[in-house]
């Protein structure tokens, strides 16, 4: 472990204020050690003076020998009550810091993986960073409260101390100096060993808390197939080897505290030993004697607290570091161009990803034409829903390109703007591939309508208000388009059993809608966005064959004009496609009613006008938390 970490000076303007705050306190409290060490020493001195000679027990060497017992009494509860309030101080500038930290942090995760693409949220994935926004950066306390500012102290202390030591009784010094540095050297030690125990420890509670999220979110299932017994047995089981690693590594953190101990007091007892027999021979006066064994253990004291806190703080560093690991990923670049055509045409050349686990993924070429519905099909795991993140932006390829078109949009004339006036040139661009890396997200997302597999929660609001989501705050459908997306979307009777129709508010303990219920709102969602490219992943999953061919039958007409990209394993939706796609070869199939070429310029003909709004309904709905921008 790093003395500091640098990724939180960068990250964390809490931890500059409180390493400025800490030095500040620890020098302030160093001063206070020394003064008290001095005074405690002069009075202890001049109570022995009247019984022994006074030359072999007030030296010279020392200042103050013309003030009075009151006087250097005073002193000495002026630096007790300096330690205390230093203390005091710098134990609630640290907490505070602490959590502002913290927070700070968070909020860069937060954004991080919002802003990040698509592949780094999977599911095994968002258990892993379940884990390090809760109880793995709530160990950051540890390492900023206490171990910090303990770091601050052992710069500062055992230097004045030695600086002190060097003056008054250069042999004490100089044994100091030769003592001191072996409790680092073991402190680096023993770090080594604990940090690998402390990142596996993390590595466990991440595999416990996924392991327990799948059961309680299978819950239902297991009761059926009576796997309920046998799943608390393997929960049971990983939480009895993460309290068994716990443990060990809590006896290693005993273990070393007492190696540290032992090395910091046989270096006083020597310290002591070699004062004692100069004070037996006379070679030393008692009050420096006095001040030397004073001093000496405070040299110590402050390495040993930082030995102490170091296991109580190397949860948090672990924490910090997988953080840091996150937060340095390279970010999805931001893109420049906003000339894309609505509706885009899409094709796909020699893609391939690195996923988080080490897995490959390889995609065949693949063309999506404009204006027409693609459906693709595939087994499971052969990149449909990847495809999907690709087309949308929430993914990047590693290698390889991904490729939309510029628009048909027409060059300036000598009177006026472009594609004000009728019989102006086309550009000589239209419909020249670009890479969908230099869109600009924001613009790209403004033209995506998303229906995933990871559903709407349904405590997000009135029904209303989720089925809006995506228009990003433009006006609302007409009646008619309402009605005509909620039948075919099979949700009129949905909204006929609220009891406030569209305004019933959703959420647990109110009113909830069932897996297929939701599916569908997701559906509608999509298709109320007005958004001239609709990607659609698996979306007649959980319903009944009746609902499904009601919903097949009617997307036609509800998508008509747009670009509409459907992954899907269940047959029914081919129906629908005007061209199918099978990624195990990848080779276009014409399908459907509308399989004509001129069906399908009819089609791109007939798109809606791309929304005003820039606000992306595909971020809106699954890229990025509501207010984390």
């Amino acid at each position: 472990m790093r003395s500091v970490e640098p990724a939180l000076l960068r990250r964390a303007p809490a931890v500059r204020s409180l390493l400025v705050g800490s030095g500040l306190v620890a020098a302030i409290g160093t001063v206070a050690v020394i003064g008290q060490s001095w005074a405690l020493a002069r009075l202890l001195a001049t109570a022995l003076a009247g019984t022994l000679d006074s030359a072999s027990v007030l030296s010279a060497a020392l200042p103050g020998a013309g003030l009075s017992t009151g006087t250097t009494m005073m002193i000495l509860a002026g630096c007790v009550l300096v330690r205390v309030v230093t203390a005091w101080a710098g134990e609630r500038m640290a907490g505070r810091a602490a959590a502002d930290a913290a927070g700070q942090l968070r909020a860069e995760v937060l954004n991080a993986l919002a802003r990040g693409q698509s592949r780094y949220r999977s599911a095994a994935a968002s258990t892993r960073h379940q884990v390090l926004l809760t109880s793995g950066l709530d160990g950051m306390q540890a390492y900023l409260s206490r171990y910090l500012p303990a770091l601050v102290q052992a710069a500062l202390i055992p230097l004045a101390v030695l600086l002190v030591l060097v003056l008054v009784d250069p042999l004490s010094a100089l044994i100091v100096l030769v003592t001191l540095p072996l409790i680092p050297l073991f402190m680096a030690l023993i770090g080594w060993f604990t940090q690998r125990e402390t990142a596996a420890s993390l590595r466990r509670a991440e595999t416990l808390s996924g392991r327990f999220a799948d059961v309680v979110a299978g819950l239902p299932d297991l009761v059926v197939l009576g796997r309920v017994k046998a799943l608390a047995t393997a929960v049971g089981d990983a939480a009895e080897r993460y309290r068994t690693a716990t443990l060990a590594t809590l006896r290693i953190a005993f273990l070393s505290a007492m190696a540290l101990e032992l090395l910091a007091t046989l270096s006083t007892a020597l310290v002591a030993v070699t004062v004692g027999l100069r004070l037996v021979h006379g070679g030393i006066a008692v009050d420096v004697a006095l001040l030397v064994l004073l001093l000496a253990p405070e040299a110590y004291l402050a390495l040993r607290s930082v030995g102490t806190r170091f296991h109580a703080a190397a949860d948090g560093v672990a924490a910090v570091t997988a953080a840091t690991e996150l937060l340095d990923r390279a970010p999805m670049p931001a893109g420049e161009r906003t000339d894309v055509a609505a509706p885009p045409a899409l094709r796909t050349s020699k893609v391939g990803l690195t996923f988080p686990d080490g897995r490959r993924l390889a995609l065949p070429d693949v063309s999506v034409p404009a204006g027409a519905i693609t459906v693709v099909r595939g087994a499971s795991g052969s990149g449909k829903s990847t495809l999907l993140n690709l087309l949308a932006r929430l993914d990047l390829a590693d290698t390889g390109r991904t490729e939309t078109t510029l628009p048909a949009k027409r060059g300036s004339g000598a009177g006026g703007p472009a594609g004000e006036w009728p019989g102006e040139r086309v550009d000589e661009q239209a419909g020249q591939w670009i890479d969908l890396a230099d869109v600009s997200g924001e613009q790209w997302w403004a033209q995506v309508g998303w229906c995933g597999q990871r559903l709407p929660g349904d405590d997000s609001g009135t029904l209303r208000e989720l089925l809006l989501a995506g228009r990003g705050g433009s006006t609302e459908p007409t009646p008619e388009r309402w009605q005509r997306v909620l039948d075919g979307c099979a949700l009129t009777d949905v909204v006929a059993e609220l009891p406030d129709g569209l305004d019933t508010r959703l959420g647990r303990g109110v009113r909830e809608l069932s897996t297929g219920q939701r599916r569908r709102v997701a559906l509608a969602a999509a298709v109320l966005s007005d958004r001239p490219l609709v990607l659609l992943d698996e979306p007649t999953e959980a319903l009944d064959a009746d609902t499904e061919n009601h919903v097949v039958q009617a997307l036609p007409a509800m998508v008509a004009g747009r670009t509409v990209v459907i992954t899907s394993h269940r047959p029914a939706l081919e129906s629908a496609a005007d061209q199918l796609i099978d990624l195990s070869s990848a080779d276009p199939t014409a399908a459907g009613p509308q399989a004509s070429g001129e069906a399908a310029e009819t089609a791109r003909d007939a798109v809606p006008p791309a929304a005003s709004t820039t606000q992306p309904a595909v971020a809106q709905q699954i890229s990025q938390p509501a207010g984390v921008r």
